[in-house]
């Protein structure tokens, strides 16, 4: 689809934007006349995202992104009256938050029930999509003993949009160790890492479409409660096995395998 005069001069703001964001943060300039201007800009550019006139990003449809996020809620029986909103969904995230979604790549709508990590595991082993049941590292310091049959049906959602790449890129920190690349690494505001329930919930939009994700790659849990000075939580599939797996390394050694994925929250709709 051919890109509008007003879709390119939006997404031309967000960029200068970006830009000017950067420049103040760098040089600790605070002045009240450019301030005003930026949350007014902001304030446009949101209003704008939201009333679809332009995409976060590139391929991002709110429509395509809910339906895609509604089926695998269906798919692995966690649906429930509860489900917010198409509308809701959008609101949940403010004007700072949508310009943050546009810097993720291939940003991927999930909505988390609020049940356990055990439920979501259960969830994925009576899906039918696996062959083996989910590999979880049930040690006390990596993600500790869970329960599988538990059927506790949720009551609310959070909505998130996530990197959903299949692979992530390999980046240029490869030699340090994993606790060093969480150390160092620099995220934009209201830009997070991914947590279990997140990983989760993204695993099963991935094996709903065929495709599931980390295949050659782990991706490490760096938001997780997990995530220690020592222990680094992470996840994958095992393509010859048909597995999820939950694992945990070490966080003063290196792997090349680990990728970061990022994602930003939105608020939790009130029903």
């Amino acid at each position: 689809m051919a890109t509008t005069p007003e879709k390119s001069e939006n997404i031309d703001q967000i960029s200068v934007l970006r830009s000017l964001h950067k420049q103040l943060e760098k040089a600790g300039v605070v002045q009240e006349k450019v301030l005003q201007t930026l949350v007014s800009l902001q304030a446009k550019i949101g209003d704008a995202l939201r009333s679809g006139s332009i995409d976060v990003a590139e391929g991002l449809d709110w429509k395509k992104q809910y339906d895609e996020a509604f089926a695998t809620l269906e798919q692995f029986g966690l649906m429930t009256d509860s489900l917010p909103t198409m509308k809701q969904v959008q609101d949940a995230f403010s004007s700072e938050k949508m310009v943050a979604i546009a810097s993720l790549k291939n940003p991927t709508l999930l909505l988390v029930p609020n049940v356990s990590f055990d439920a979501l595991v259960g969830a994925i082993d009576q899906s039918g999509l696996v062959a083996i049941k989910t590999y979880v590292n049930e040690e006390k310091d990596v993600f500790g003993s869970i329960d599988r049959r538990t059927n506790k049906k949720p009551t609310a959602f959070q909505p998130a949009f996530v990197e959903g790449s299949r692979e992530m890129d390999k980046p240029d920190d490869m030699r340090q160790t994993l606790g060093e690349r969480i150390k160092n690494l620099k995220r934009e505001k209201h830009i997070g890492g991914m947590d279990r329930d997140l990983y989760a919930m993204l695993q099963m939009t991935a094996l709903r479409n065929k495709s599931p994700v980390d295949c050659e790659t782990w991706t490490m849990l760096d938001g997780d409660k997990a995530c220690k000075d020592d222990v680094v939580p992470g996840g994958g599939w095992y393509g010859g096995d048909g597995q999820v797996y939950f694992d945990g390394r070490y966080a003063g050694n290196s792997f090349d395998r680990a990728r970061f994925r990022s994602s930003v929250g939105g608020d939790v709709p009130q029903s």
